[in-house]
């Protein structure tokens, strides 16, 4: 038996996934955050267009159209990504893999979304309970968007499997301007309300897929169907369908049960609150997750990749926290400034909710020995305890505090959803993460928090807040703010050089 070694020292090894992690999961990064960016700037234009209810039929139709998303998908680009990274780099190696996955998602999606179209009339009075059957248009055009994007699951997992990041940004980019530029000219100059920003989803999906897809086949132009990829493919993602529904459960239920318990209006501000602080979180694991997902395998051939899996732990948790604790402090100036005062409640949501993605955000890296070891039907008690949780919580909750309990309910579900899955996912592999040091810091970042709340006049949170965000940057990563400077002053001394006329390095 063949057995390879590496070489490098345990820290140059460590240090080149970190450099791979960073490298292109900032260029993901950088599509993220304009994407995001472009949500931001137009919310204020959204908001005057669009009511509390209006979000709150726009978050029904998403997290309807999402929960069969789950089921169409299968697991089957999880289970691609894993097949990919076996050690086999000959193109019919990836043809097999990539052609299988494409045909099986895009059959299993058909008939989801297909069956779903036909009985869109009594899936909308479920969505959005008796007497809403005139929702089923749009709920069919939530559909019909979201087909597309399981699809288009397999085309981009492949082309990030392939590292190919500069041109899944510059295609998602592309897509976000047009998606931009439709709904403008839908809600602006058609009026066409919540239909229009569905719609022009709808046609930036089925743009981006085709391009996707004309590329793919330009690189592989024989269909190639493996039937024993298939059954493998199934047999590792089935437990993914299962826990995937559990997990819209975690995400989507409170807004079900917002909806039994109170009004659209009340289910609008929690989905912008939601959303808002949900994006942010996607804005740094998004990225992150991107790479993350393909290098995780390639780390676990590693023979130092315990040292890189704590490593990586460190860095995303805090790194994560940083974040999302900066958003939480601006919360309140920034609904201010991006909507109407009608949405102003959202900015009370944003802070809790942040909290339960830190938490959230934890077990992206607790599961990485059932991924290793192909283990995927161990998530799934993970997934149960917690959905109980959110469950039970919700419905005592929400009845008595509303959109504000339901926020609390996620915390609660999100830390026993990543600490129930760190218990069990231990016994099959255990890695030295240094979860002590990133709790006493989101404590004292929740700390930092109230302090400021507790400050009367809007001038001075502000500058609590700003100061707060900087000190926590400094102090969690100097070595970043070090780098960061003598980049600067490099530059600085160079320009001053070429300005004397004297040599520049």
């Amino acid at each position: 038996m063949n057995v390879v070694t590496n070489t490098q020292p345990p820290s140059a090894t460590t240090e080149g996934m970190l450099s791979q992690i960073v490298r292109h999961g900032g260029i993901f990064g950088a599509a993220a955050i304009l994407s995001r960016l472009a949500s931001v700037l137009l919310l204020p234009l959204y908001t005057r267009m669009l009511s509390p209810a209006d979000y709150g039929i726009i978050a029904l139709v998403d997290l309807t159209s999402n929960l069969l998303a789950i089921v169409a998908g299968a697991g089957i680009a999880s289970a691609a990504l894993r097949a990919h990274t076996s050690g086999d780099d000959s193109p019919g190696h990836y043809a097999r893999i990539w052609w299988t996955a494409l045909l099986v998602t895009t059959l299993t999606a058909t008939v989801t979304f297909g069956s779903a179209l036909v009985f869109r009339t009594p899936l909308s009075r479920f969505a959005f309970g008796e007497g809403t059957s005139q929702f089923a248009d749009y709920l069919a055009l939530g559909l019909a968007a979201t087909w597309v994007l399981s699809i288009t699951v397999i085309t981009d997992s492949y082309f990030r499997a392939m590292k190919r990041s500069w041109f899944v940004v510059t295609l998602s980019l592309s897509r976000l301007l047009l998606n931009i530029a439709l709904n403008v000219a839908f809600l602006v100059w058609l009026r066409l309300g919540v239909a229009g920003i569905l719609l022009g989803n709808l046609l930036s999906a089925v743009v981006s897929l085709l391009i996707q897809a004309y590329v793919f086949r330009a690189e592989y132009p024989r269909v190639v169907f493996n039937r024993a990829r298939a059954k493998e493919y199934f047999d590792f993602g089935w437990p993914l369908i299962a826990a995937g529904l559990l997990s819209a459960v975690l995400h989507e239920a409170d807004r079900f049960l917002l909806r039994g318990f109170t009004t659209l209006h009340q289910v609008g501000l929690y989905s912008v609150g939601y959303t808002i602080a949900q994006g942010v979180n996607s804005l740094c694991v998004g990225p992150f997750l991107a790479v993350w997902g393909v290098l995780v395998y390639e780390v676990g051939r590693e023979s130092h990749a315990r040292e890189t899996y704590a490593r990586v732990f460190r860095h995303a948790s805090l790194g994560i926290a940083l974040v999302l604790f900066a958003t939480s402090m601006f919360a309140r100036p920034l609904i201010g400034f991006l909507t109407t005062p009608e949405f102003a409640y959202a900015a009370d949501i944003i802070p809790v909710v942040c909290l339960a993605y830190w938490f959230f955000s934890l077990h992206d890296q607790f599961k990485t020995p059932a991924l290793l070891t192909g283990r995927t039907l161990t998530t799934l008690p993970t997934y149960i305890v917690a959905a109980a949780v959110n469950i039970g919580l919700n419905l005592i909750l929400i009845p008595r505090f509303g959109a504000m309990g339901a926020a609390w309910a996620s915390v609660v579900t999100f830390a026993v959803f990543s600490f129930t899955g760190l218990f069990l996912y231990r016994k099959i592999a255990q890695y030295d993460y240094p979860i002590g040091r990133s709790l006493l810091v989101v404590a004292g970042m929740v700390a930092s928090f109230l302090v400021m709340r507790v400050i009367p006049s809007p001038v001075g949170q502000f500058v609590v807040a700003a100061v707060a965000s900087l000190a926590w940057l400094v102090f969690l990563f100097p070595m970043l703010i070090s780098k960061g400077v003598s980049t600067i002053i490099a530059l600085t001394a160079r320009r001053r050089l070429s300005d004397a006329g004297g040599p520049t390095l």
